[in-house]
């Protein structure tokens, strides 16, 4: 890996690594001891740089170049493409972050400068979108919203040029904000099965995890983990269970963590 940007994982355990640098998607199945990758091949895959998969283990990929979500089944063939509309335009001025609420079949991706957040259903058909077009920092409105994470019946959107979270629910309702010290287009966002909130913060080489109102819980900081040699945490993904995977662009890695209960990382 040469500059990886986000991570998530399958039903069968695989986890996924977009990687802007080889502009290509790598593929770990440690289960089988098997490595592929979703590579650039006919210039279909260019810059990706968002990862997310649905109940059907369809992969969803959000590539810069393009500016579109390109779709893959669970078997690595390409399906589609959402946001393209006729003539080769997109929906989006600059895809980031993706979420999919599996059960209601929703998807959800940020346009950083588009300032909105769009909501399609799985075949691209726009739904509705979030926030204005030319930004704003009332409740609802957004500037440069980077990471976008579906959790229960609750839409957290990391709006990165407010400083803050803002928590909807999956019908696109405001229902709070949270405030941070610090944000920027590298800051990674996660939610836990708790409704506990992780956000990356690169530069600090912290992660502080936040209670579900977004009081602080506490603060890890992976580089104080001995021959890890890992530090400057970005894009962040919680599987199924109780780990969390964070990405490290300057190390060019993945680090692999447990979540122990409301106050640690180990």
């Amino acid at each position: 890996m040469h500059s990886p940007s986000a991570v998530t994982t399958d039903s069968n355990h695989r986890v996924f690594v977009a990687d802007p640098g080889t502009q290509a998607v790598h593929i770990f199945d440690f289960i089988r001891s098997k490595y592929g990758r979703l590579d650039g091949r006919g210039d279909r895959l260019n810059v990706p740089v968002a990862l997310a998969v649905d109940g059907q283990d369809n992969l969803y990929v959000v590539d810069q170049t393009s500016r579109t979500v390109l779709v893959y089944d669970s078997a690595g063939k390409f399906r589609r493409y959402l946001g393209k509309l006729r003539g080769g335009e997109s929906y989006f001025d600059s895809p980031a972050g993706i979420a999919i609420d599996k059960a209601a079949r929703r998807i959800y991706v940020c346009d950083r400068q588009g300032h909105m957040i769009f909501v399609m259903d799985e075949r691209g058909k726009l739904i509705r979108k979030l926030g204005n077009r030319g930004g704003g920092n009332r409740p609802g409105e957004f500037r440069f919203p980077s990471q976008v994470v579906v959790a229960g019946s609750e839409l957290f959107v990391l709006d990165a040029g407010n400083t803050r979270i803002q928590v909807f629910d999956t019908r696109g309702h405001f229902l709070r904000a949270i405030t941070l010290g610090y944000a920027d287009r590298r800051t990674g966002l996660a939610v836990d099965k708790r409704g506990n909130i992780y956000v990356s913060d690169s530069g600090l080489n912290q992660i502080q995890v936040l209670g579900h109102e977004g009081q602080t819980l506490y603060t890890f900081d992976p580089s104080t983990i001995k021959g890890a040699n890992f530090g400057h945490p970005s894009g962040m993904w919680i599987d199924a269970g109780r780990s969390i995977y964070v990405v490290d662009s300057q190390s060019n890695r993945i680090g692999l963590f447990q979540i122990n209960g409301e106050n640690a990382l180990q």
